[in-house]
């Protein structure tokens, strides 16, 4: 509308089932962020329109957010269900300034604990080592993998011509 937000946050509530119980497992939320398009792109033919020149990209930390007039701003939630939860939908019963009803579908399946499909993703050790000096590179590197694992994908550099160092291993395999 015509009014800027200044204090934008999320708190949600236990989701639970019509039956009461509560949902096992976590739901986070982070904010995204918007990268402008630079000239010289090619346009997709089934792409986003070429007048769109901000297109989302980034997942930044849940943290206090503003919100400009007559703007918006998009945030992703993330769910995981314990395996033992029952399968049904789960939604919470809350009261706030500007209120959004959450509801998640659990299925009757629960995906595997190790990874089933080999992905191209990658965290380029030589790209962090370019973008961060030496006394944030190994925070750095432990963060992308804590990303890529976090969603289920190997993190590691599909590039790399030396094998893993052993911790590493040992840290994505715990």
């Amino acid at each position: 509308g015509n009014r800027a937000w200044t204090n934008g946050n999320v708190r949600v509530s236990a989701l639970r089932s019509q039956n009461g119980e509560k949902l096992k497992g976590s739901l986070t939320w982070q904010r995204v962020g918007y990268l402008a398009r630079e000239p010289g792109y090619k346009v997709h033919p089934f792409g986003v329109p070429e007048h769109e020149t901000w297109l989302p990209d980034p997942l930044l930390p849940a943290r206090q957010f503003q919100v400009r007039k007559a703007a918006t701003q998009s945030l992703w939630f993330t769910v995981h269900a314990h395996p033992e939860t029952v399968p049904g939908m789960y939604s919470e019963a809350g009261i706030s300034r500007a209120k959004v009803c959450v509801s998640v579908r659990v299925r009757d399946f629960s995906l595997p604990e190790t990874f089933g499909m080999p992905t191209a993703f990658s965290i380029m050790d030589g790209c962090t080592r370019f973008l961060y000096d030496n006394a944030r590179y190994a925070e750095m590197r432990r963060q992308s993998w804590d990303i890529m694992l976090d969603h289920r994908l190997n993190p590691d550099d599909i590039s790399r011509t030396t094998p893993p160092p052993i911790p590493d291993l040992l840290m994505a395999r715990k």
